[in-house]
Order: C-alpha cells, then structure tokens, then sequence
C-alpha cells in the first residue's frame, strides 16, 4: 500500500517526507509473517479495502448483474453491510488508539463520511425491510425509499 498525507494544510500539497510504502507479509496459514502490525497500517487496510474493493463490488452488482437480481441483492447488500461494518470499526479503532480529537481534515471528513455511511446504510436497510414485509410488490413505494438510500 502507499500512502501520502499533509497535516498541515487542507488544500492539496506536496508532502514531502510524509509519504512512503508499507507491506503486510503472511505466512502459509494466514497469518501476519514477523513484527507487529501498527494500529495506523491496520486502520489503513480496513479502510482501504471498504472503500475501494467493497464499494466496486457494491457498483458492480447494481449495475452489471441486473439479470441475476437476487444474487446481485446479495452481493449489494452484504458489502453495503461490510463497508458500514468497517468503517465504523476502523473508526473506533482509530479513536482508540489516538483519542478523539478535530486536529485534521482527514478526521473531519472521517467522521463526515462515517455519518453519511451510516444513514446510507440505514437507508438501505430500511428498503429491504419495507420490501420484504409487503404482501404484494408496490413499485412506488419502493422509489420513494430508494430515493433516500
């Protein structure tokens, strides 16, 4: 993984020395080869793969798999879970280990995103249980809710 950051500034920059490359090392049985395993490089892991792996697979599912639907329902809803799942976790590892503090944009907008996440989530959520609990498929209603999600 790389990675770069400024902490100085919100505007993009150059950062200098604030950038580098970190790598994970498993052995056969999975798991992590020698050395500890920092709280940063973990949050970092977390986050990368909701963010980047899961939300692709979220895209992929509701718009390429349209033919298989129930499958594609699957896939979008267990990785919408896990992306919540993760972020959420991450970010109270994160808190855990640093504090919780407003010093940097990159927590601002953690915790701008977290919020967001969670009512995207709870969107969703929301919309599976209105379509299961109705007795007949009511298309508009549906639409509104998925409006919101």
């Amino acid at each position: 993984m790389v990675w770069a950051y400024v902490d100085d500034t919100a505007v993009l920059a150059y950062h200098e020395k604030n950038r580098g490359l970190t790598a994970v090392k498993f052995t056969a049985d999975g798991a992590i080869a020698s050395g500890a395993l920092s709280w940063a490089t973990l949050h970092a892991y977390v986050m990368w793969s909701a963010w980047s792996i899961l939300s692709l697979m979220m895209i992929i599912s509701n718009r390429y798999m349209r033919a298989i639907w129930k499958t594609n329902q699957v896939i979008h809803s267990i990785s919408g879970f896990l992306i919540f799942s993760f972020t959420v976790g991450g970010g109270v590892y994160a808190i855990v280990n640093v504090g919780f503090r407003f010093d940097s944009l990159h927590v601002i907008m953690g915790l701008i995103t977290a919020g967001l996440g969670i009512i995207v989530t709870l969107g969703g959520l929301f919309t599976i249980i209105q379509r299961f609990s109705m007795g007949k498929w009511e298309t508009n209603k549906i639409k509104r809710t998925k409006k919101v999600h």
